[in-house]
């Protein structure tokens, strides 16, 4: 806007000194007047000039006033060009610069991109080293463990060359001793063949409970004293004088149980079988026997129950009750009762109560349930002392099934109803089994066994079948059972107040699952029968 103004402006006042110039010039031309010497018409042009003069001179000097470019393009041109000129070079050492930056820059470009690909490389290579490392040190944690074992194996090696080195020896000496009896035998072989047999092989000559866990001291004053009691013992029954020395013992055998005991917690039963037929005369050749002194039925303790059907005053009864009396005997020694070498009997039974049995038997007749109880503490030693409880034999009910999950050192056993409810379970110690399965079961019979297929599932089989013979025992894969056993307990037993809020599978389940594995097999196998 600014520049049409101006140009206005010079346009009027180039008009105006114009016009006057133009009119000066007449006037001075009619007038005749004259400057400087000069004739009118000469004057009048030279007004002329002078007017353009102004004109020019006006516009220049209005310009130069408004305008800071043309001021500069009048007076500052040459600082310009030279301003100009040194942008320039400045620009080209720039653009230069540049240039030689751009190769710079494709160069590192190309050295970052080379550098990543080491990168990447070195990356692949260090997963690859560290893969190779893991799989050397797992190497190497199988070779430590199997040269551990190969030490073991070693040591144990070691020791039982030591050990048999030392049987060796005590070995000689006992065969020396033997020969030394041997001879005396020959010499009394008459005497000893027309002699009567006075103790049977096998036959417990003494017996007795000691404490284990002693000193060695105290260990072997405690043997020497169960010794000198069964030598009194034995001398009184062959009728030779007190303080005679008659029964015989290897050294290495008295030393070994005087050590197994010494190692052993609580107290041991121990005693004292002749090794062979001694007759009259003869020194009692004998042997050791030791096994923990623990109680196998409290007093009221069921041994077993069972339920038999006979005729009324028949020989059923007897027959019937003796074989019942031999399933006792049977399943009081798979309890852990040691039973009589001569007879292969655990306890005893008076005429009279046999007799009371087989009455009431033959009064009730049909079925009938008998039950033999301990009436009294019985430890592996014996004897069993028998109480019979006989009654009429309960209407049948739903059948119970008897669930199994085999260990080495604890099993689960599991009752279930057909129907699939859980009466009980719980974790048995294969020390006793078969007593703690019979408390287990609470004279529940059972006739149906689901076992797990487990590393002692065969063991456990025979086990089962030599107690209870009757008993039908179904073989399942027990894979996964824990896991489901977990899964199980959480649905019976689920959190509540504030552990709602921790997942179970943070959390662990209180006690073992053995018995609750247990369950799941019976499950299973009530599932494979819809």
């Amino acid at each position: 806007m600014l520049g049409i103004v101006l140009i206005l402006v010079l346009a009027l006042m180039g008009g105006l000194i114009a016009y006057l110039g133009d009119k000066l010039g007449s006037k001075i031309g009619k007038k005749r007047l004259s400057l400087f010497g000069l004739r009118p018409h000469d004057t009048s042009v030279l007004m002329t000039i002078i007017s353009g003069i102004l004109v020019a001179a006006m516009t220049m000097g209005v310009l130069t006033v408004s305008s800071k470019e043309v001021r500069t393009a009048l007076f500052g041109m040459k600082k310009l060009q030279e301003e100009l000129q040194t942008l320039t070079a400045s620009r080209d050492e720039a653009k230069r610069e540049l240039s030689a930056q751009s190769t710079t820059i494709k160069e590192l470009d190309r050295q970052i991109g080379e550098a990543q690909k080491a990168l990447t490389q070195a990356k692949s290579e260090k997963e690859a080293a560290e893969a190779q490392m893991e799989e050397a040190r797992s190497s190497l944690a199988s070779m430590q463990a199997q040269y551990e074992e190969a030490s073991q194996r070693l040591k144990a090696a070691q020791r039982q060359a030591e050990e048999a080195e030392k049987a060796r020896d005590n070995l000689q000496r006992d065969v020396k001793d033997l020969e030394e009896q041997s001879r005396k035998l020959r010499e009394n072989i008459v005497t000893i063949r027309e002699g009567n047999v006075v103790f049977r092989s096998g036959e417990i000559l003494f017996s007795g409970s000691l404490q284990g866990g002693l000193s060695k001291e105290e260990t072997q004053k405690e043997m020497e004293a169960f010794l000198n009691a069964a030598n009194h013992a034995v001398g009184e029954r062959v009728g030779t004088p007190p303080g005679t020395p008659v029964i015989w013992l290897s050294k290495d055998s008295v030393e070994q149980t005087a050590h197994e005991l010494s190692q052993q917690k609580g107290t041991m039963y121990v005693r004292l079988c002749a090794a062979g037929n001694i007759l009259s005369g003869e020194v009692v050749v004998s042997r050791l026997e030791m096994t923990p002194n623990t109680i196998v039925y409290h007093n009221g303790d069921t041994i077993l129950r069972q339920t038999i059907t006979v005729k009324p005053n028949t020989e059923q009864v007897d027959l019937a009750l003796m074989a019942f009396l031999k399933d006792v005997n049977r399943m009081a020694q798979a309890g852990g009762v040691i039973p009589d070498p001569l007879t292969g009997k655990v306890g005893a039974i008076s005429s009279r109560d046999l007799v009371r049995a087989s009455e009431h038997i033959s009064e009730l007749g049909g079925h009938v349930t008998i039950t033999a109880k301990a009436k009294q503490d019985v430890t592996v030693a014996g004897p069993v002392v028998l109480e019979f409880v006989i009654r009429p034999a309960e209407e049948k009910r739903m059948k119970k099934i008897l669930g199994i999950d085999p260990g080495k050192d604890k099993t689960g056993a599991a009752l279930c109803e057909e129907s699939g409810k859980i009466l009980r379970c719980e974790v048995l110690l294969m020390e006793h089994f078969l007593a703690s399965l019979q408390k287990f079961l609470d004279h529940v019979p059972v006739t149906e066994c689901v076992l797990g297929n487990g590393t002692t599932s065969a063991s456990m089989q025979k086990t089962l079948l030599a107690a209870y013979p009757d008993l039908a025992i179904h073989i399942i894969d027990e894979a996964h059972s824990t896991e489901e056993a977990r899964q199980l307990y959480w649905k019976l037993h689920p959190p509540k107040g504030l552990m709602k809020l921790i997942p179970l599978g943070m959390r662990t389940p209180p006690g073992n699952m053995d018995g609750l594995a247990a369950v799941i097999l019976v499950q299973r196998y009530l599932s494979s029968k819809k």
